[in-house]
């Protein structure tokens, strides 16, 4: 069903990009396709829908920041998790602390969900999160790595990596 949804998607995508009044709904839309295209493993695919959104929105000199927010914070998560799957983590540094920054304190699981891939971003950046940044966001899977970082402990480090492996790979 999911491939069905995402014919249908792209059709109305395509629609919407020619229409310069309803650019919420094209976001939306491109916001649905990220979603689905990272579901069915078909990272690949994102690239053209951000190419054609980035583009829209510099043409037409619209800012994310005129969108509501849930759907400008949904779109710069999955841009950043975007930029994060292809090796570009200064841009996914920027987009992922934007949604953070951006997402509502009490939207807790939705921050969770963007530090899952923001900490290991600043992580390889050279930023190491704190201990209460983890703790408050229940990100336990962290906590040795970035013990093992800061004591120089290669050992925990390869060991932690190891048994964290799929839960990183997502």
């Amino acid at each position: 069903y999911l491939k069905k949804l995402v014919e249908i998607h792209r059709e109305l995508f395509q629609n919407l990009n020619r229409e310069r009044t309803k650019r919420a709904g094209h976001v939306w839309v491109c916001c649905e396709l990220l979603r689905a295209y990272f579901r069915l493993g078909q990272v690949s695919q994102c690239s053209f829908l951000l190419t054609a959104v980035s583009q829209s929105l510099n043409t037409h000199g619209f800012s994310p920041a005129d969108l509501p927010k849930a759907i400008s914070v949904t779109f710069f998560f999955y841009w950043g998790k975007h930029h994060v799957f292809t090796h570009n983590l200064r841009d996914a540094d920027e987009r992922l602390t934007w949604a953070f920054n951006n997402t509502p304190a009490k939207a807790k699981s939705n921050r969770r969900m963007i530090l899952m891939y923001l900490v290991p971003c600043k992580m390889r950046l050279g930023v190491l999160p704190t201990q209460t940044l983890l703790k408050d966001y229940d990100l336990a899977i962290f906590v040795d790595i970035v013990r093992a970082i800061r004591e120089g402990n290669a050992r925990l480090f390869t060991e932690k990596m190891e048994e964290h492996a799929a839960d990183f790979i997502k």
